[in-house]
């Protein structure tokens, strides 16, 4: 089981890419920033390089929620 904190954001796989590049405009899912595979955020999703990782947290500051996306990269 992993360890919460209200800075770590929940983490989950995207499973549609494809309809989540059209969504946002991208061509290719190498435009997507990246996140390394052994990540603390990731160790309870089983991802592989080359997943998208969906990121969802609260802004500390003003309170709205954030969804951002990254590109698993190899170990």
């Amino acid at each position: 089981m992993g360890f919460k904190h209200f800075l770590l954001s929940e983490a989950a796989v995207v499973e549609d890419e494809k309809a989540l590049l059209k969504k946002l405009s991208l061509e290719s899912k190498d435009r997507l920033p990246k996140i390394p595979a052994g990540d603390p955020a990731l160790t309870e999703l089983e991802r592989e390089p080359g997943s998208i990782i969906e990121l969802k947290s609260i802004n500390p500051a003003s309170g709205a929620k954030e969804t951002s996306y990254r590109l698993v990269e190899g170990e």
